[in-house]
């Protein structure tokens, strides 16, 4: 499947897999979780794992802002006229072919609309990847990305 920027998807079992990390949000059968989709300049697609478990989230947003610390790692979004939580401390990095199919609501693939969010979204995951690449693993929660980027690279013959 081709996937369009700033839309919502699903991904292949496969990739976890291929892809062996605790760290990763276990698949669902394919349904869920369900990620919001950028693409960098070597091929690779950065999937961020979305919630719904709002209070959870809004909890540890709190307890960061009350402690002077970045939000970075989290960004609320509307969908569907609900409200989620992008996981972008959980970013990790596949090729197309892990990329199943559209996330569907009410029949409507989901997105994110505004171009403003979207911007807002890539400084947020552009930081958490770069700052990965420059220190490795930033939170206990997070994925090997780099180790799962060299080697997606390594697939593409990069």
């Amino acid at each position: 499947m081709k996937p369009i920027l700033s839309y919502f998807y699903t991904l292949d079992n496969k990739f976890f897999d291929d892809f062996p990390d605790s760290n990763l949000k276990s698949n669902k059968n394919q349904k869920r979780p369900f990620y919001y989709c950028l693409k960098d300049d070597n091929g690779l697609y950065w999937m961020i794992p979305c919630t719904s478990q709002i209070e959870k989230y809004d909890a540890l947003i709190a307890r960061a802002l009350s402690q002077g610390k970045p939000t970075d790692k989290w960004h609320e979004i509307k969908m569907g006229g609900k409200d989620n939580i992008l996981l972008i401390q959980d970013i990790f990095p596949v090729t197309e072919k892990y990329i199943t199919k559209a996330f569907m609501r009410n029949k409507v693939h989901q997105k994110i609309a505004s171009e403003k969010e979207q911007k807002l979204i890539l400084i947020k995951a552009n930081k958490i990847i770069a700052l990965s690449k420059y220190k490795g693993k930033l939170f206990s929660t997070q994925a090997d990305i780099v180790k799962i980027e060299r080697e997606l690279l390594e697939t593409l013959g990069r």
